[in-house]
């Protein structure tokens, strides 16, 4: 399946907090599945924007940050990996497969 880095970063969320919702066994299996893959494209992703940080940040005392002055060569570099379109090896989830109503998860 063919989708945006910043997708995948947003659909880690959603699936972990999916996770914790009681699912009919199925539902939870496949779910488990697709956050397995989408986790290690998520690692790889970090990796590089912790670097392309480093690049432009400075260290503090709790970490890293980017000052603002710098902030728009950290976009430059950032946005485009964001925009990348990658292939994941997983199959889409219809939502019909949760088994539970939307508005309760």
């Amino acid at each position: 399946m063919q989708v945006s880095v910043a997708a995948v970063l947003q659909a880690v969320k959603v699936i972990e907090d999916l996770l914790n919702v009681p699912l009919p066994p199925k539902a939870a299996y496949r779910l488990a599945r697709l956050a397995e893959a989408l986790s290690r494209e998520a690692v790889v992703i970090e990796q590089r924007r912790v670097e392309i940080i480093k690049k432009y940040g400075v260290e503090a005392e709790g970490g890293w940050s980017v000052p603002a002055e710098q902030m728009p060569s950290f976009v430059d570099d950032w946005k485009p990996i964001l925009d990348e379109v990658i292939d994941v090896a997983v199959e889409p989830l219809p939502l019909s497969v949760l088994g539970v109503p939307l508005y309760r998860v």
